[in-house]
Order: C-alpha cells, then sequence, then structure tokens
C-alpha cells in the first residue's frame, strides 16, 4: 500500500471542500435568463436567420411560429420564407428586414 503524505489529503480535502463552496455559490447566483422572444429578437437582428430546428437547437423554442407573431405584433417586421427540405418537407426560415 502506498504511503500517503498527511498534507495531501489535507490538500485534497480542502480542494473538495472549495469546490463545494464554488458550486453553491454558483446556486446561490444563477445567470439572467433571457426569454425566448427576445433571444431570437437578438438573434434576427444580428443578420441571422431562424428555422423551427434552429429554434429549438438553440433556444429550447418550440413554437417559433408564436414567437414571430409576438414580436410582429410588436411592430418587428418579420420575414418568412417557405424551404423544402431534403426530405421534401416544408418549413418556415424567418428574418428580419433591416
Amino acid at each position: 500500500m502506498p504511503e500517503t503524505d498527511i498534507f495531501d489529503t489535507v490538500s485534497v480535502a480542502n480542494w473538495r471542500q472549495e469546490q463545494v463552496i464554488n458550486q453553491k455559490a454558483c446556486l446561490k447566483k444563477p445567470a439572467p435568463k433571457v426569454s425566448q422572444e427576445t433571444g431570437i429578437l437578438q438573434y434576427l437582428q444580428a443578420g441571422g436567420s431562424l428555422t423551427p430546428m434552429d429554434a429549438l437547437r438553440l433556444f429550447n423554442c418550440w413554437a417559433l411560429s408564436s414567437r414571430t407573431a409576438d414580436l410582429r405584433k410588436k411592430g418587428y417586421n418579420i420575414i418568412s420564407k417557405l424551404e423544402t427540405g431534403e426530405n421534401g418537407k416544408t418549413y418556415a426560415r424567418y428574418s428580419i428586414e433591416k
């Protein structure tokens, strides 16, 4: 059995305690969440375009058409274009007119 130095054991214990303290500190101050609508708007205003699959992957948004409808009601000029995928399915791609 290898010999362990008491200082190694103490430093490992201290490291573990610091990790627990850091995890608790992170839990107390969660990062501010951005709403789906805000995230989608910022993405579109940066020049991006979104499909429903993109919105699901990036913003965990299952209803991109609803979020874009909300943005249109607020006065944003959201453009939708229908595209056909390789599998023959039709979907919308959303962008914003600057």
